[in-house]
């Protein structure tokens, strides 16, 4: 795990092992970890083919960083359509709110993405929302 982003596990997953986790719950928990961070990572560098290939391995959709950003936040923020239809069709969630109440459709919108924010409206974003931070 990079030492500069911390990933929080999902809310259904434990974020401690049970003290009768069996040795495969552990390595199972251990392998979706890891492919959180590197679904991220693909997501961040925009590596289309890397989002698809982690997709087929156990992973949560919606894990979180230290900014509380899943990987929608990032693909939004970088207006990659392909990557953002890929998790939307893994059934992400489209109003994952980050620590600053930034959701995907704020993401798309303040990078300046209109055909990312008309994919997330037309999917049913909701556009009546605020976030923590206000900007003058």
């Amino acid at each position: 795990m990079s030492n500069h982003i911390q990933y929080i596990s999902c809310p259904n997953r434990g974020t401690c092992p049970s003290p009768t986790s069996t040795p495969e719950e552990l390595e199972r928990r251990a392998l979706i970890q890891r492919n959180d961070l590197l679904l991220h990572e693909a997501v961040i560098k925009n590596d289309t083919d890397g989002v698809r290939k982690i997709l087929k391995e156990p992973v949560d959709v919606n894990s979180r960083n230290n900014y509380g950003r899943a990987p929608i936040h990032w693909a939004s923020a970088r207006g990659n359509l392909e990557i953002m239809e890929m998790l939307l069709n893994s059934h992400c969630d489209i109003e994952a709110r980050d620590k600053y109440g930034m959701r995907p459709l704020h993401m798309a919108a303040w990078h300046g993405h209109p055909e990312a924010v008309e994919l997330l409206i037309n999917l049913g974003a909701c556009t009546n929302t605020v976030t923590k931070v206000h900007i003058h």
